[in-house]
């Protein structure tokens, strides 16, 4: 079921993330065992991205509340999810996580990969919040097996979205530096070993995402939106936009854009953009009547559902992973009775492509309306970023 499941998941994630940049795919192929400790801006989307990208299982620790009834336990766990509770969820759970511990050393063992939010809490902005001690203790508890203790790795993950509401999204998934068992400086006492491990932890997740507590919310959905146009190397990639995010100027630009701020570098560029988007428009018109009655009633729905939360994303995206297949084969079999037209039937077929083209259609409309929204002074502001 992990298996098959694994597979729509991708598919999805191809339409609804356009982009997912990955900073080492080395980690992605390791065979030795890991646990994955990542910040959590996105709530359950996190989850899903992070564990999309490995070719083995990724375990993956999940609030303890979702798992209450019976049924949708049996389907989580199914999935490889794994209840870890909070003190929020009520002081009898707690001694669950005993067994929600053993089960992940278990895992560990079989040279498994565990996924666990080292933050706890999710909160959807760009900075990192204080660490739970729950990474540090099963790592602790594994390095005291010898089986574990020489090839059981922490990989700190960040992972940073240019926006939590739009559809199209630009995903940046940065591993840092391992932290192994050699690392640890051998404090006598559990609490000492674990404080010291997570500000090391602490302090290579700051290294993975980008935040600064002063920085407009603008500058990063902007950063994060354009990545592509600042490095050529995935690598150095966070680094050079926390350069960015450093350099001082007045960023007058970024008042006159819309968001997530997508942006042009040129004239020329602009000019051969607009042509494209008159190319395409056809198929933009298309793919409107197909798939945009579908996805407008599901983002109203996800939108009053989840107001006031941070599950708008993990909810439109569920909805939307159980639904647009079915959507999908209604309009194939309706346009099968009605029309029997073979051009018709092949248009219906290509829906997902329609659909892909539809969302680059509308991201680089706005790059274009953005760009032809500056003023000289604007646009030199941008250069000058383009260039520091």
């Amino acid at each position: 079921m992990y298996a098959v499941f694994k597979i729509f998941i991708r598919l999805a994630l191809w339409l609804f993330c356009r982009r997912m940049t990955v900073s080492d795919k080395a980690v992605l192929n390791a065979e030795a065992p890991l646990l994955l400790a990542a910040n959590h801006p996105n709530s359950f989307l996190d989850a899903i991205i992070i564990g999309s990208l490995f070719k083995r299982p990724v375990h993956i620790l999940a609030r303890g509340d979702v798992f209450r009834n019976p049924l949708v336990a049996k389907l989580l766990r199914a999935l490889k999810l794994i209840p870890i509770y909070r003190l929020s969820e009520g002081r009898e759970y707690l001694a669950l996580n005993d067994v929600t511990f053993e089960q992940c050393h278990h895992i560990l063992e079989q040279g498994g990969i565990i996924l666990i939010f080292a933050e706890g809490l999710c909160k959807n902005d760009w900075n990192l919040r204080p660490l739970k001690k729950g990474t540090a203790r099963i790592a602790l508890h594994a390095w005291n097996n010898e089986n574990l203790r020489e090839y059981l790795q922490i990989i700190p993950v960040g992972i940073s979205y240019n926006s939590f509401r739009h559809f199209g999204k630009k995903i940046l998934i940065h591993f840092s530096k391992p932290i192994a068992n050699k690392d640890l400086p051998g404090f006598k006492t559990e609490g000492e070993n674990i404080n010291w491990l997570n500000d090391l932890l602490s302090a290579r997740l700051a290294k993975s995402i980008l935040q600064a507590e002063k920085t407009d919310t603008k500058m990063f959905q902007f950063l994060i939106s354009n990545h592509t146009k600042f490095v050529t190397t995935n690598a150095q990639l966070i680094i050079a936009l926390q350069n960015k995010l450093k350099v001082d100027l007045q960023f007058n630009f970024l008042k006159i854009m819309q968001e997530p701020y997508f942006i042009l570098k040129s004239n020329l560029q602009m000019f051969w953009q607009v042509f494209l988007l008159i190319l395409t428009l056809p198929v933009v018109i298309l793919s409107f009547f197909l798939n945009f009655p579908l996805y407008l009633v599901l983002k109203r729905f996800a939108a009053k559902k989840t107001e006031g939360t941070v599950f708008y994303d993990s909810v439109l995206f569920a909805m939307l992973l159980l639904l647009y297949p079915i959507w999908w084969l209604i309009c194939l079999i309706s346009i099968w009775l009605l029309a029997k037209d073979t051009v018709l039937l092949t248009i219906a077929f290509a829906m997902p492509l329609l659909a892909l083209v539809h969302i680059w259609w509308k991201q680089t409309f706005q790059a274009c309306r953005n760009y032809q929204a500056l003023g000289m002074k604007e646009k030199r502001e941008l250069n000058e970023l383009l260039a520091s």
